[in-house]
């Protein structure tokens, strides 16, 4: 055999064709006759066919020793076999054991390595690659030729190679357009962790993946300033390569399709999203700022006295203390918040307001990156050291948690460890999906189109203006003196998404963190020396398609009436009536806090008309003569009031008192009084957020009939992807009946029950569902289902989940998610 094949190989070969034969003189000969003869081992590396024409190569580095490069060869060309068949992309290239050369360990000695990061630079004829393999993967190398699927899109921050884990990415390193390019790419690749001063050489000389790839990459302006950061930052784009490399990952259509992205997840903790989502937000804001142009349009259009931006690094560079970007935030930024949104400078006309507000955003953007560089320990502290609770939430928070925060929340220190930021678009909260799912990865974005961005952010053009503001007068004109109770906490008693409010207040603001029963907040500051809103709340909810002016105008309303309701009351301490230190009903989280009953009394007008209608609503409250109003039902202690209902109550104009629920009208009555309230007491009850097709859908229900309810109903099951029989002249109760064929061929046959009540189901309903369901007869799979505009009774309940039955109540149904039926 050749002297150029390495002695393990032979061995191999040896062990791979003598494995049953007898190891004689005879056929030792016909092995050296057979092998000698191969051109692929005859030929110098260089020439090898196998490296002209694919992108994936794997080999052995021999000084890992015998017995694991044996194991290696074999584990290689197995997976060569099962490889060899698929498209060219995806197909391995054995190089059994290629070139070794001499390297001089001092080339890279006293580089820094970073985790998930291939080690890069010029060496010799051609590039050096350092690799840092896992545990159990030393002296054997996978390495990929990245692809160009799009040509347009920028060389800067491309995966150029990767090896197992670790990525080299084009941010400069490397002069594409030296002349050692011009006829062959030569990659030397060393392990130091197998040997610090040899390296493997691989020559690839005429291989049409890196043909392609370097005509990519030479297209670039190697002057641009991401390609020349200054010498303190030399490192800032190349330690976020795994970071960058994870989220590109779950964008990948090829990790779908080849079912990679839930290994990519897996492979991926809750501490790695957190740290991930903040490496790749601080690019973010890097490349908005580069991106974001702070001259007008006209200025832009006839290109003359164009504004200078001021350098980004130069920026983060001075604001390098907490207490110094505190203060530069507090006096550029914070009095102008509420105007400084990009959505709303997108619909800018005056260019001399344009390039004032986009100039205090472009601060903002620098604020944030400054705090996530230098103040939060790579994305596991809060900005006072305190660390972050991620093990308590999903990968999806921990994601999106530095995507979604805001400078304000960081500089103000407001949150608690628990605290993760909300995401919420068109009324699906974002951070309940799988870290897979479309609508988180379009949040995690990294690269701005600035003309693009701002002509799609046009299109969210919204404007909100407060109607009552003078809630917030009354409060801010108290001459009683009092403050918020510090760290207070009001709940919030109906709603399906926000369990309770915490305010604080300082001397020229308030903050209000709204939080849902896994303290997930959405954060909103009152400041008092303008006495109004910075309004961080309408802008997350704007987005929203779906959102109500109503609903908005309502929350508002509540936060006004809550400080309101501390400022100016009568006998304050024992009507604020103090609940103790302890969890917030309903909250999952193990967060304690000093909780106040909102329950005020305020300075009332006692003149006799203000009396007399009073004392007619209470009256007339209890008048249910004839045919029945609409009116209010106490709950049992265990009970929560349905959010359909409480849609329906507002609608009307109806006040739900705490315990209670709403009984829509049979008729109503002519001569009804809006109430006047002698106690405006419960200014959080009721339900807390909601958008117009939830109330949309809550009166399309209510004005439906039992028929109408239930052709609803079959609708709702063919979006299901069932196909509905013919209804039949009996129902033996049994409403509906339809099938499915699933994707293993099997078929479901679906049962359904459905009631268009105003009261809870009871448990005898459930029983005579389910005996109706065992007296069906049917071939295939049942699958029981009972839907309701009303609510399920706790017995109801119990009983449909010992049998399997699916419930779906009015909740369920003015929801925007269709049931999945599991």
């Amino acid at each position: 055999m050749d002297e150029n094949i390495h002695q393990y190989v032979r061995e191999w070969w040896e062990n791979k064709v003598f494995t049953g034969h007898k190891k004689d003189e005879e056929n030792m000969q016909k092995f050296e006759e057979h092998f000698g003869s191969k051109m692929s081992f005859n030929k110098r590396m260089e020439d090898r066919d196998n490296l002209k024409d694919g992108c994936n190569f794997a080999f052995v580095f021999p000084k890992i020793g015998k017995k694991k490069s044996l194991e290696m060869l074999n584990f290689i060309a197995e997976q060569t076999r099962i490889l060899k068949d698929k498209e060219p992309r995806q197909r391995l290239k054995n190089l059994w054991v290629p070139e070794i050369v001499d390297l001089d360990y001092s080339e890279y000695a006293n580089e820094p390595m970073y985790k998930g990061t291939l080690f890069g630079k010029p060496y010799k004829d051609g590039i050096l690659l350092v690799n840092n393999p896992l545990k159990g993967n030393e002296g054997v190398v996978f390495l990929e030729i990245a692809d160009t699927k799009n040509d347009d899109e920028t060389p800067a921050g491309k995966s150029i190679f990767g090896i197992f884990q670790e990525s080299f990415c084009n941010y400069g390193q490397i002069d594409w357009n030296h002349k050692n390019f011009d006829e062959q790419v030569v990659v030397y690749i060393a392990q130091p962790k197998v040997s610090k001063s040899t390296a493997a050489r691989l020559v690839f000389k005429n291989n049409v993946w890196m043909d392609k790839l370097l005509k990519y990459l030479r297209k670039a302006d190697y002057s641009a300033p991401v390609y020349n950061p200054p010498k303190d930052f030399k490192d800032f784009f190349i330690e976020r390569t795994k970071a960058t490399d994870f989220i590109g990952g779950l964008k990948s259509i090829d990790n779908k399709e080849n079912n990679m992205t839930e290994i990519v997840i897996k492979e991926h903790s809750k501490k790695d999203c957190l740290q991930s989502g903040c490496a790749v937000e601080i690019l973010a804001l890097y490349n908005e700022y580069h991106s974001t142009s702070i001259d007008s349009n006209s200025r832009r259009e006839e290109p003359k006295d164009l504004l200078e931006k001021l350098n980004f690094f130069d920026e983060v560079r001075r604001l390098n203390t907490f207490d110094k970007i505190k203060n530069y935030y507090m006096q550029e930024i914070f009095d102008h918040e509420k105007d400084i949104d990009i959505f709303d400078i997108a619909g800018e006309k005056d260019d001399v307001a344009y390039e004032r507000r986009i100039a205090i955003h472009l601060k903002k953007v620098i604020v944030k990156a400054a705090l996530l560089y230098h103040c939060v320990n790579k994305g596991l502290t809060f900005c006072d050291g305190r660390e972050i609770n991620y093990e308590s939430k999903s990968k999806t928070d921990c994601l999106l948690f530095w995507y979604q925060i805001q400078p304000s929340e960081l500089i103000l220190n407001v949150l608690n460890a628990n605290n993760f930021p909300l995401c919420m678009r068109n009324s699906t909260i974002v951070n309940d999906a799988d870290p897979s799912d479309k609508m988180v990865v379009d949040e995690l974005d990294v690269d701005l189109d600035y003309d693009g961005f701002m002509k799609e952010a046009y299109k969210h053009q919204k404007s909100f203006e407060f109607k009552n503001k003078h809630i917030i007068e009354e409060a801010m004109n108290s001459s009683l003196g009092y403050t918020m109770p510090y760290d207070g906490v009001f709940e919030i008693l109906h709603d399906m998404v926000f369990s309770f409010i915490k305010f604080r207040e300082y001397q020229d603001y308030i903050t209000i963190v709204i939080s849902d029963d896994n303290e997930r907040y959405f954060f909103e500051v009152f400041d008092k020396k303008q006495k109004d809103f910075q309004y961080f709340l309408w802008n997350n909810l704007k987005l929203n398609e779906n959102y109500s002016e109503d609903c908005i105008q309502d929350i508002y309303t509540k936060l006004a009436t809550c400080i309101r309701d501390a400022k100016v009351l009568i006998e304050r301490d024992s009507s604020m009536q103090y609940r103790g230190r302890r969890a917030p009903s309903n909250c999952k989280t193990n967060s304690v806090y000093h909780i106040y009953f909102p329950k005020v009394r305020y300075r009332r007008s006692s003149h006799a008309a203000q009396v007399k209608k009073e004392k007619d609503f209470f009256n007339e409250s209890r008048k249910f003569s004839g045919t029945r109003r609409a009116h209010i039902r106490r709950l049992m202690s265990d009970q929560k009031p349905s959010k359909k209902q409480l849609l329906l109550a507002k609608r009307l104009d109806i006040w739900i008192p705490d315990g209670h629920t709403f009984v829509r009208e049979s008729e109503w009555g002519n001569n009804m009084t809006k109430r006047e309230y002698r106690f405006r007491n419960t200014a959080l009850n009721g339900v807390f957020y909601y958008d117009n097709n939830e109330m949309s859908e809550a009166q399309k229900i209510n004005e439906l009939g039992p028929l109408g309810f239930e052709e609803y109903c079959r609708e709702r099951i063919k979006k299901l992807g069932y196909e509905v029989k013919t209804c039949q002249n009996y129902d033996g109760g049994i409403d509906i009946r339809a099938m499915k064929v699933l994707d293993n061929l099997d078929t479901e046959y679906l049962i359904v029950q459905c009631k268009h009540w105003k009261k809870p189901i009871p448990p005898n309903e459930m029983r005579a569902f389910k005996t109706a369901c065992d007296e069906e007869h049917s071939d295939y799979k049942k699958v029981k289902m009972f839907i309701t505009s009303s609510r399920f009774s706790p017995s109801a309940k119990e009983l449909a989940n010992k049998h399997n039955i699916i419930m779906v109540d009015g909740d369920d149904l003015i929801s925007r998610k269709e049931d999945n039926g599991s």
